[in-house]
């Protein structure tokens, strides 16, 4: 224990720094002649001086301590600032990401057309939510986009709606009471129903494909009583177009009608994308076989001189016509009876099938492309 003498002296035991206590041999007390006080006091000197050393050591190293810590604290504060300003950045990039990505303004909802009431309120969750609205004015955002009787039932029957209230007293509608709303005016209740009305009135107006993945989501979506697959077969065929009906409608396994959907489908789809692929490669070969004509016209003209026909130049008008054969005289024709015959029939000049004329015929169009490929030049 560290004691303070009167002299002002600075007194600290030994067991405090650690040191041995010296033991005092009892009856042994030093002689007066022999200079005992002076060698006590010279002793106790002695070991106050070790004391104040050790004291002055242990005060050395909790400064060093201490430095150490300002070093660590310094350290840590600038680690700190790192992260704020790293997180500050990624903050700004985030808002930034947002910006971007914020959906585009729902539609318009006059509530004429009932099935769009879920896809429209779908639409509305999400432009709120991206824009970070707070749901005391969710619903006021939302009704900006509501039109004509939608708009007009809202504000007649606004003062019967359920109202909140803020902590400053204001009034406020929520997106809840709001949805409730709309559902109970204008939702479509059977959703079974509104497949069937879809699936009545759905037609093919692209692929096959996609006429069929639309034509099988309907169809999922009608769990009670079900169409029975020869109702389905019936509305598929009644869906499809005409110049496609006639090359699919039966099954050229059996020669029969179609007796199940998915192979139907899957013949139909086929066909198609081998039609789509045939019809982009005659237009490919016919835009190349194009580009070589305009080619040899320009080459023609600049060694002769002169413009070619195609161009419209000087000799285009004094050019004599093509010569066409005219039918013989005499009453005869020198059209064959088979044209004669698909005429008088209605039916395709080439397949000899109702619907179409030769120039749209997929027979016609193969055998042109396969002429096509015998008649290319060799390089």
């Amino acid at each position: 224990m560290v004691e303070v003498t009167a002299e002002g002296e600075v007194e600290v035991t030994p067991e405090e720094l650690g040191l041995p206590v010296r033991q005092e041999q009892q009856g042994t007390a030093p002689e007066i002649g022999e200079g005992g006080p002076a060698t006590e006091q010279a002793a106790k000197n002695v070991e106050q001086e070790a004391l104040v050393d050790a004291l002055l050591q242990r005060v050395a190293e909790q400064d060093g301590r201490q430095q150490e810590l300002e070093v660590l604290v310094a350290q840590q504060a600038i680690q700190i600032q790192e992260l704020q300003t790293t997180v500050a950045q990624h903050r700004r990039q985030a808002d930034t990401g947002a910006a971007r990505l914020k959906p585009n303004d729902p539609p318009q909802f006059s509530g004429e057309d009932k099935r769009t009431i879920d896809a429209w309120i779908k639409a509305v969750k999400v432009w709120l939510a991206a824009g970070g609205i707070h749901p005391e004015y969710e619903v006021a955002m939302a009704r900006t986009f509501l039109v004509k009787g939608a708009a007009d039932l809202l504000s007649a029957k606004d003062g019967e709606l359920d109202k909140q209230h803020t902590a400053d007293g204001r009034e406020f509608i929520s997106f809840a009471v709001f949805e409730a709303f709309l559902r109970e005016h204008f939702g479509y209740q059977d959703e079974e129903q509104v497949a069937r009305d879809e699936l009545d009135d759905l037609k093919q107006t692209g692929s096959v494909e996609d006429f069929a993945r639309k034509f099988q989501a309907c169809v999922a979506r009608i769990k009670a009583l079900p169409p029975s697959e020869g109702d389905l077969i019936q509305r598929f065929r009644k869906g499809l177009k005409p110049e496609i009906l006639q090359h699919v409608a039966v099954d050229p396994a059996t020669k029969k009608r179609w007796t199940s959907l998915q192979p139907f489908l899957a013949f139909a789809s086929a066909f198609d994308a081998s039609r789509i692929q045939v019809t982009n490669q005659i237009r490919q070969e016919s835009k190349a076989v194009g580009d070589k004509r305009e080619s040899y016209s320009a080459v023609t003209s600049i060694v002769t001189g002169k413009r070619g026909l195609e161009s419209g130049g000087l000799n285009s008008r004094t050019a004599k016509k093509p010569k066409f054969p005219r039918p013989a005289t005499g009453g005869s024709s020198s059209v064959p009876d088979k044209f004669k015959e698909a005429f008088a029939k209605g039916v395709c000049f080439e397949c000899g099938k109702p619907g179409h004329r030769k120039v749209d015929c997929f027979v016609f169009k193969q055998k042109q492309v396969q002429n096509s490929k015998n008649s290319k030049p060799e390089n």
